[in-house]
C-alpha cells in the first residue's frame, strides 16, 4: 500500500474570534498548515486529485512533480460579523494554497482558492398584520484560483417568513454570471461555465401539530441548456414523545449538456494541448424515499430507524469533443466532426476526423440504470445507570446496470426510467446485512 498511502500527515492550526461592543460585533480568523510524507507515486495521486489537477496544461503558474516525496500547503481566513439588531451581516475572505491537503485527517473537496464570502440580513421579529417574523438576506459570492481567473460568482436574495397561523416559506434566487472552469475538464484546460439562474421555494405547515408537512421546489437552468428540477415533500408526524415518523419523498430530473465522460492522448488535438477531452449530455431522474422512525419505549429503551430506497436512471446522448480552451464549446462526432459508431459489444467506435491522420479510439457507452437500499436500525438499552447496549442492523442492496453490458440488440432500455420495473428489480436483489453487538458498562470508581 506504500504507492496509495501516505507514510505521514500532520496538520496544526489556530484560531481566534473576539467580540467587542457589548458582543454586537465579531472578529474571527483561522490559520492552518498541513504537510504529508509518502512514496513518489502516492504524492502524485494527491497532485493529480480532484481537489487540485496541478497537472492542467494552460496553469502555468502550477506544476506537478512525480518525484516528490512531501507536499506542504497552508489555510487563513479572516471574517467580521455584526450579531445583534434588525441588521445583521458577515463578510470573509479565506485562501487556500495549491498544496493544502487534510483529507488524511478531514474532508476536503478543493483548494487553490481565494474565497470572498458575504451574508446580509433583515430581519422583523415582531408579529405584524400578516407576519409573525420575517427577513430578507442574500449577498454576492465569489471565488478565484491562485492565478486570479475568477471561477465563481453568485449574486443570491432569500425571503423567509412565517404567519401568523405558524405556517412559513422561503423563497430564494439567485444569479450566477458566466465565469471561467478549471475542473470542467478533470485536469485539463481551463473551461467556460454558462450564465446560469437558480431558485428554491418552501412551505411548511404549524409544527407545533401532531402531523405537519414541508414541501420545496428548486430548480436551475444556464443560457446554454441545461437544467435541473427537484421537488420533495416531507410528513412528520408525532405522538408526544414517545412516537415520531418522518417520510421525504423526493423526485429530481435534469439534463446536462456536457457531462464529462473520459479524454484520451492524441498528438492531433492541438486546440487543447495533445488530448481530447470527450462528453456527452445527459437527461437523468432520480426518486427517492427518505423515511426516520424514532421510538421512546421508556427513558431507557429507545429504537431508531433509517430507510431510503433510492432509484437513478441516466441517459447519455450523442458523444463530443471539447473545441478549444476557455469556451463551452462542443463538437459533437458523427455531425459536427469524425465519426461515432456503437459497436456490437457495447462500446463506441470514435474516428474524431474521420479521412484525418487521428487514431480512433473507443469510449464506454455510460447510460445506467442504478437501484439502491439502505436501513440502519439501532436499539438502545441503558440497563444501568451510565451502562448501555446497542442492538444494530444495517442492510444494502444495490445493483448498477450500465448500457455497455449489453449489445446494440439488447431488450433493455439502459438509461430508461420505469419506476415500477427499477422498484421490482430493487427488492428482488439480494442483500447485504450486517448485525452489531456494542456494550459500554460504567465502573464509577
Amino acid at each position: 500500500l506504500a504507492s496509495r498511502l501516505r507514510s505521514a500527515a500532520y496538520v496544526a492550526g489556530a484560531d481566534l474570534v473576539h467580540e467587542f461592543n457589548d458582543r454586537s460585533w465579531k472578529v474571527s480568523s483561522a490559520v492552518a498548515t498541513s504537510y504529508i510524507e509518502g512514496d513518489p507515486a502516492s504524492i502524485l495521486d494527491a497532485q493529480l486529485s480532484s481537489a487540485r489537477y496541478l497537472q492542467r496544461p494552460d496553469a502555468t503558474h502550477l506544476g506537478v512533480d512525480p518525484t516528490a516525496t512531501s507536499m506542504g500547503g497552508f489555510y487563513g481566513m479572516g471574517e467580521i460579523n455584526k450579531q445583534s439588531g434588525s441588521f445583521t451581516g458577515r463578510m470573509g475572505v479565506a485562501y487556500l494554497s495549491p498544496g493544502y491537503e487534510v483529507n488524511d485527517l478531514g474532508f476536503q473537496t478543493e483548494t487553490e482558492r481565494m474565497i470572498f464570502d458575504t451574508h446580509f440580513s433583515w430581519s422583523q421579529p415582531r408579529p405584524g398584520s400578516f407576519f409573525r417574523n420575517w427577513s430578507v438576506m442574500g449577498g454576492p459570492d465569489a471565488k478565484w484560483n491562485t492565478a486570479g481567473d475568477r471561477i465563481f460568482t453568485d449574486v443570491n436574495l432569500q425571503f423567509t417568513w412565517r404567519w401568523l397561523n405558524y405556517w412559513g416559506g422561503s423563497v430564494r434566487g439567485a444569479v450566477r454570471p458566466a465565469t471561467d472552469d478549471d475542473r470542467l475538464t478533470r485536469g485539463g484546460p481551463m473551461a467556460r461555465t454558462p450564465r446560469a439562474n437558480t431558485w428554491r421555494a418552501s412551505l411548511n405547515s404549524d409544527s407545533r401539530k401532531a402531523l405537519s408537512a414541508r414541501a420545496s421546489y428548486s430548480g436551475q437552468n444556464n443560457v446554454a441548456g441545461s437544467s435541473q428540477h427537484s421537488g420533495s415533500i416531507n410528513f412528520t408526524y408525532r405522538s408526544g414523545e414517545k412516537l415520531e415518523l418522518r417520510l421525504g419523498p423526493s423526485l429530481t430530473r435534469s439534463f446536462n449538456t456536457a457531462q464529462y465522460v473520459t479524454s484520451t492522448s492524441d498528438s492531433f488535438a492541438v486546440n487543447t494541448f495533445g488530448r481530447r477531452y470527450v462528453f456527452a449530455p445527459l437527461h437523468q431522474t432520480t426518486v427517492a424515499l427518505e423515511t426516520r422512525l424514532n421510538v421512546t419505549f421508556s427513558p431507557t429503551l429507545t429504537l431508531q430507524v433509517y430507510a431510503q430506497p433510492l432509484i437513478s436512471s441516466g441517459d447519455y446522448g450523442d458523444l463530443a469533443e471539447f473545441r478549444e480552451p476557455s469556451t463551452y464549446q462542443f463538437a459533437t462526432y458523427g455531425e459536427d466532426v469524425g465519426t461515432s459508431v456503437r459497436q456490437a459489444h457495447g462500446n463506441y467506435l470514435v474516428d474524431p476526423d474521420g479521412a484525418g491522420p487521428a487514431s480512433a479510439f473507443t469510449v464506454n457507452d455510460r447510460s445506467f440504470n442504478f437501484r439502491s437500499l439502505i436501513v440502519n436500525a439501532v436499539l438502545r438499552w441503558e440497563w444501568s445507570p451510565g451502562s448501555t447496549l446497542f442492538l444494530v442492523w444495517q442492510q444494502s442492496r444495490a445493483d448498477r446496470i450500465r448500457a455497455s453490458q449489453f449489445d446494440e440488440t439488447g431488450a433493455l432500455d439502459i438509461g430508461g426510467f420505469d419506476l415500477g420495473y427499477d422498484t421490482r428489480e430493487l427488492f428482488g436483489l439480494d442483500s447485504d446485512n450486517i448485525f452489531l453487538l456494542k456494550v459500554n458498562y460504567w465502573l464509577n470508581f
